[in-house]
């Protein structure tokens, strides 16, 4: 029987340039649960983003009205702010990839564990920031949407709300 090639030696690294020295322990436990909650994370954020694009194709076809009166502004019937929210989804969850990507190169000892906390922090903080915003515009534009249904539900069955000017102040009559 043949005898088994040997193993190829190990490549020489280039000279100057340090070998990652592996980090502690601890720095080693965070690097792995946040790759872990930054996978997660990415993971629901990309679900509910193709979630929301899908409801903002539909959105999109009902305020096109199906050509039974003029066609609301993209301003007034949430459609700018559901895409507002939709972009800001979209860079949050690149967001999100950048940080699994850091706490890989933290978990493999290409940054230093003091550097890797503040990176860390300033990349959290900015994440945070972007999902508020994503999800308070979100909000408003599903808002306007959910009451530009409405309008058209009641409008489409001859209930026309009004504002009555009789009567006590602030009743709502439909005629």
């Amino acid at each position: 029987a043949p005898a088994p090639a040997p193993a190829p030696a190990p490549a020489p690294s280039a000279p100057g340039a340090a070998e990652p020295v592996p980090p502690p322990p601890h720095v080693q436990r965070f690097s792995r649960t946040l790759y872990r909650c930054a996978w997660g994370c990415w993971w629901a954020q990309i679900s509910l983003t193709v979630i929301s694009g899908v409801i903002l194709s539909f959105a999109s076809a009902v305020r096109a009205n199906g050509g039974a009166g003029p066609v609301p502004s993209i301003w007034s019937s949430g459609y700018a702010a559901s895409v507002v929210g939709a972009t800001l989804s979209l860079a949050s969850t690149l967001w999100t990839f950048s940080v699994s990507r850091l706490a890989r190169r933290m978990l493999l000892g290409r940054v230093r564990p003091s550097r890797g906390a503040a990176a860390v922090g300033r990349a959290l903080r900015l994440s945070r920031r972007l999902s508020l915003a994503g999800m308070g515009v979100t909000l408003v534009g599903a808002e306007q949407i959910v009451g530009t249904l409405a309008a058209k539900v009641l409008t489409g069955t001859g209930i026309t709300p009004l504002i009555s000017g009789g009567g006590g102040a602030g009743e709502i009559a439909f005629g």
